[in-house]
């Protein structure tokens, strides 16, 4: 079995292309990172309302990985 490295650096730039940003929305998310407590966040909106851009616009101003390489026994992280 092999382990596939997903790398997601096309999909943050096409999603961030158009972003126009979400204020409100970053302000919400720095407030749970910085409070003691669960270590989940669950971002939810309606189809087309920029979830996906919300987060790689994120991932890409906070210098996270553009690529994910799941250990062998996650679902999805095996070629089969």
């Amino acid at each position: 079995m092999m382990n596939k490295i997903i790398n997601y650096r096309e999909l943050i730039d096409r999603s961030t292309q158009d972003f126009v940003g979400r204020r409100w929305v970053r302000e919400a998310v720095d407030a749970f990172l910085a409070a003691a407590g669960p270590a989940a966040f669950l971002l939810l909106g309606e189809p087309g309302s920029g979830k996906t851009a919300f987060m790689a616009d994120l991932a890409r101003e906070r210098g996270c990985p553009a690529r994910h390489n799941p250990p062998p026994n996650v679902a999805g992280g095996v070629e089969r």
